[in-house]
């Protein structure tokens, strides 16, 4: 005799999410509504300037909070300082710092994963499915043997 019929994948999911955990959105519009603070004054390389507006234009920062931001401006002197950097091994020394404090942000795809943050794709225009059509019961293929 067999063993009961396996369960529902919907019914093996973990539900213990992480705290971390957050879905944030990629339309730009929620993106806009954050006001990308000026870089500190001094003089500023334009691939650090670029990567400062990125960093504040992309949908991680809903995310953020004010002490982020200061955290963050530490990342921008670094970044000024990589592309500055004239020596290789400095550089070298500077990227991997870099790599190390971008984690606690979520501005890689394996940031984010650690992290448990998801970015939502923008919602398309398919048709609505039908709630209990997605709930049918796994078993409707089972029938009584004789």
């Amino acid at each position: 005799m067999r063993g009961p019929a396996p369960k529902s994948p919907k019914m093996r999911q973990r539900r213990n999410k992480a705290s971390t955990a957050a879905a944030l959105s990629s339309s730009v519009a929620a993106a806009v509504s954050v006001e990308i603070p000026k870089c500190p004054d001094g003089k500023w390389h334009p691939g650090a300037v670029a990567w400062w507006k990125e960093v504040w234009s992309s949908p991680m920062v809903a995310e953020y909070t004010n002490t982020d931001r200061q955290e963050l401006m530490k990342l921008l002197r670094l970044e000024n300082d990589f592309h500055q950097a004239e020596k290789p091994r400095e550089r070298l020394s500077l990227l991997a710092e870099i790599r190390l404090q971008r984690q606690c942000f979520g501005l890689t795809a394996m940031d984010r994963r650690r992290l448990n943050w998801s970015i939502e794709s923008p919602k398309s225009e398919k048709p609505a499915v039908d709630e209990a059509e997605n709930e049918k019961d796994d078993r409707d293929f089972l029938r009584d043997v004789h």
